[in-house]
């Protein structure tokens, strides 16, 4: 199960369909996007807004569309993906943020024109300092001939509405489990996989095949600690891991205590996604409304993750709810 499920991650949908014309453009599970995209294939415009939630596959995105807009062979779309292509560029944020210094050299480098017809420039819009977003504004109300800039954003809220207003808006949704499920089938995993997948990965494709093929998760330690030292041992290793990891174990244990919930309700085996859920937590004395205001926690502490409170003291607050 495991070696077909990698075998079969590196071929998932491609998320794109171009047959070499410019008006056929297609990302997996991404309507609008993708109607969006193949009309302006034909007449872009300076700048797009690819925004939506984390995991959507909007970076992805932008270079198979520059791709298809420069229309490139295969071999050439490969280039492009790997960042070696010299008319397309991704500007990665210098830590957490996207200086003014970082958008002048994106400016400049835009002057200089393009080896083809188009230079495409990618920014995480949503990391963009103060100054950052004003000195861009200005690129974008004056834009240079030939060149397109693709922005990325997970919200609209948080970007200066001046500059949502002078993008073309590229919306990007989160997948239904089960369209997911069905991808993952037609890619060669396991439908027992592909069940317990397509619920964890938060409607996210990529994700979803990264589990499967990977081991069975196992229930978060945290969820099952009895008593107060192993919650806070468990929650002070929680926070001394990578930004990524945290939010995927909070998501994770988002999905777990939904399944707990079901099982609770339920004890039916088949009713819930997650493995081993049923085994773990028989016989827990916390009730559904424990479990109800122990989720409403969790998905606040995804929300504030790396607020000013800081990681370590929202895993210690979590830690000592868990263990109620």
């Amino acid at each position: 199960m495991l070696r077909r499920a990698r075998r079969r991650v590196a071929i998932l949908p491609r998320n794109d369909h171009h047959d070499g014309s410019l008006t056929s453009f297609e990302l997996f599970g991404q309507e609008r996007a993708s109607l969006i995209l193949a009309g302006a294939l034909s007449r872009p415009s300076h700048a797009y807004l690819f925004h939506g939630p984390r995991g959507t596959g909007r970076r992805e995105a932008a270079f198979r569309f520059s791709a298809s807009l420069l229309r490139e062979d295969p071999e050439s779309r490969r280039r492009t993906r790997e960042g070696k292509n010299p008319d397309v560029r991704y500007w990665a944020p210098d830590g957490r943020s996207t200086k003014i210094e970082q958008v002048r050299a994106l400016i400049h480098a835009a002057e200089l024109g393009s080896v083809k017809s188009w230079k495409v420039h990618i920014l995480d819009a949503g990391t963009l300092t103060p100054e950052g977003a004003n000195c861009l504004l200005k690129t974008l109300e004056e834009p240079v001939p030939q060149t397109i800039l693709i922005l990325l954003a997970e919200s609209l809220d948080r970007l200066l509405p001046t500059l949502v207003s002078r993008c073309q808006s590229v919306p990007f949704r989160l997948l239904p489990a089960s369209l997911i499920f069905e991808a993952l089938v037609g890619g060669g995993v396991e439908q027992k996989t592909a069940r317990w997948a397509s619920e964890l990965a938060d409607g996210r494709l990529k994700k979803a095949f990264e589990l499967a093929a990977g081991p069975v998760p196992l229930p978060s330690p945290l969820l099952q600690a009895k008593t107060v030292l192993a919650a806070m041992q468990e929650g002070e290793r929680l926070a001394s891991l990578p930004e990524e990891e945290q939010i995927a174990s909070l998501e994770s244990m988002i999905a777990q205590v939904r399944d707990i919930i079901v099982w609770i309700e339920t004890r039916n085996p088949a009713s819930v996604a997650f493995p081993g859920i049923p085994a773990v937590f028989e016989g827990v004395e916390k009730t559904t409304r424990d479990w109800l205001r122990l989720a409403d926690r969790l998905i606040e502490t995804r929300k504030g993750m790396f607020s000013h409170a800081g990681p370590k003291l929202l895993w210690a607050a979590l830690a000592t709810e868990i263990i109620r």
